[in-house]
């Protein structure tokens, strides 16, 4: 195999890296939405919320699990989960943004060394 071809084929595997790294970041886009929703009905609680901890403060939580403090125990639980699923969403975006630069890159390099290394005359 000649070195200009090399180079295409290091170029195609680069522009496939770069392409399946930005389908993720769509896909990581969609996920973030998400997670922004959970976030903003956890924040913004319904009014059965308020209904069921107004129930088990006059109760004095007899009827509850974790005593009077449930609802409030359950959505600090539920705000604890959002913030470790978005942390972990910010990694993974990091990561994939990372590698689809490194694909640009390399693919723009590889496609520009192929082309002029097919140009050379060979002899």
């Amino acid at each position: 195999m000649k070195s200009f071809e090399v180079a295409f084929w290091i170029a195609a595997v680069a522009g496939g890296m770069f392409v399946y790294q930005v389908r993720a970041i769509h896909g990581q886009n969609e996920e973030a939405a998400v997670l922004l929703s959970a976030w903003n009905n956890n924040q913004n609680p319904g009014a059965g919320t308020y209904v069921r901890a107004l129930f088990d403060g006059f109760t004095l939580g007899a009827f509850a699990d974790e005593g009077v403090f449930t609802e409030a125990k359950k959505g600090e639980r539920e705000e604890k989960q959002i913030q470790g699923q978005w942390a972990d969403l910010q990694s993974r975006n990091q990561n994939s943004v990372w590698y689809r630069n490194c694909g640009l890159i390399v693919g723009i390099i590889a496609l520009v060394a192929g082309f002029r290394l097919k140009k050379q005359p060979i002899g």
